[in-house]
């Protein structure tokens, strides 16, 4: 029943995360990250903010806000809980952020899933003053689970290029989500 913990970090410089983060809730939900350096951000560990457990709740949120790149390397979970009996809620997988000054380097599977029945998809959002680079392997998963639920968004925001692999918003009876990309040169 209980909600996940709160995180917060500030560096007055880089912040290189290696150590793993699990911040899952029950039915109050996900917890939150937050990360705010003046430098570059470097996460290799997993964090997870999903609402796990019997009954619904909602994911987490996680924050990034950089002065310089941003590589995610570790795998990082947001979903939401859900169950026949309860019927998911509001039950929407988590919010995840980036605002980097310079670069995005995404080299992770991201999974932020609605869970059955009728839950959404989470919201993924990327600003790169820099390029945005999604590794071929490193899936972005914002789907429904259930056979009521709605896709989530994903939105990617690059001054340079942006290189998109795989995005996973697809929704049931709800519908699908949305996808948007925007880059200053290319799309690849």
């Amino acid at each position: 029943f209980g909600a996940g913990g709160d995180v917060s970090i500030t560096a007055n410089g880089a912040a290189n995360l290696a150590g793993e983060l699990f911040l899952q809730g029950g039915q109050s939900g996900g917890g939150a990250v937050d990360i705010t350096a003046t430098g570059l951000v470097a996460l290799s560990g997993t964090i997870n903010v999903s609402a796990l457990g019997a009954g619904f709740g909602d994911g987490g949120s996680i924050d990034i806000s950089a002065g310089g790149n941003v590589t995610v390397d570790g795998q990082i979970n947001g979903r939401s809980s859900g169950d026949s009996a309860d019927l998911n809620g509001a039950g929407a997988a988590a919010d995840f952020s980036i605002i980097a000054n310079g670069n995005i380097a995404i080299n992770a599977v991201m999974t932020f899933t609605g869970a059955a029945p009728d839950g959404a998809g989470g919201d993924l959002d990327f600003l790169a003053l820099g390029s945005f680079t999604q590794a071929s392997a490193a899936d972005l998963l914002t789907y429904a689970s259930g056979l009521e639920g709605c896709g989530g968004r994903v939105s990617i925001s690059a001054g340079t290029t942006a290189t998109v692999n795989m995005v996973d918003v697809h929704g049931a009876t709800c519908g699908g989500g949305e996808v948007f990309i925007d880059a200053g040169a290319t799309i690849n």
